[in-house]
């Protein structure tokens, strides 16, 4: 009788024990993820490419072969390529007293004529690689000046006109520094309409009248 007390109370004891055993679940353990490293970015300095005007190679020569060496640039030419690629004025001082010619053959297949919407200024894309062949071309002769010349066509008042042609010169010197080209090699004068290439009285003379033209200084 004892011995089935005994039995009958374990299996009472057991189920309670199972209960209070389920009843405290484990302790969950905390798991440290560990962070990504971060990847800081990298600053990379990008030595300018052969060919392009004002740049020097590692020998610092001009990026053309057998160029002539071009000096480093000052302070004065450094801003004044920052405010060309910031389409702002340049600073133009006087003109040196030297002679400009109409370029050789050879040379009229570079200096070609830069031609303009109706009073516009702006470059337009199809000229933009003209004026990147000039800029090679002045970085392979560092003696060179040019001066350029705005021509506009026979509408708008003279007074108009001339201020016109000096905006359409002075934006071909602006690209041309902005290019590496040297401010103080680089001149402007406007002859308004004075100067028409085509007398017609149409849209195909007007085209060929808004124009910028250059000269090269005499050797």
């Amino acid at each position: 009788m004892k011995r089935a007390a005994k039995v009958v109370a374990a299996m009472l004891v057991l189920p309670a024990a199972g209960v209070f055993l389920l009843g405290c679940p484990k302790k969950a353990t905390k798991t440290e993820l560990t962070p990504e490293p971060r990847v800081s970015e990298s600053i990379v300095t990008t030595r300018p490419g052969a060919g392009v005007p004002g740049a020097g190679g590692a020998d610092g020569r001009s990026g053309a072969a057998g160029g002539a060496q071009q000096p480093a640039p000052t302070e004065e030419q450094r801003l004044a390529q920052l405010l060309a690629s910031r389409g702002e004025d340049i600073p133009i001082k006087e003109a040196p007293a030297m002679e400009f010619v109409e370029p050789a053959s050879e040379e009229k297949a570079i200096l070609k004529t830069i031609y303009f919407d109706y009073d516009k200024s702006n470059i337009r894309p199809e000229f933009q690689p003209v004026l990147e062949g000039i800029a090679q071309w002045l970085a392979k002769k560092p003696g060179r000046q040019l001066l350029i010349e705005g021509h506009c066509d026979e509408r708008g008042t003279d007074e108009y006109n001339l201020a016109l042609g000096e905006r359409r010169a002075l934006a071909v010197r602006r690209y041309l520094v902005a290019l590496g080209v040297l401010a103080d090699h680089l001149h402007t004068i406007s002859y308004g309409e004075e100067k028409p290439v085509d007398l017609g009285h149409d849209e195909s003379a007007w085209w060929k009248n808004r124009r910028a033209e250059f000269k090269v200084s005499a050797q």
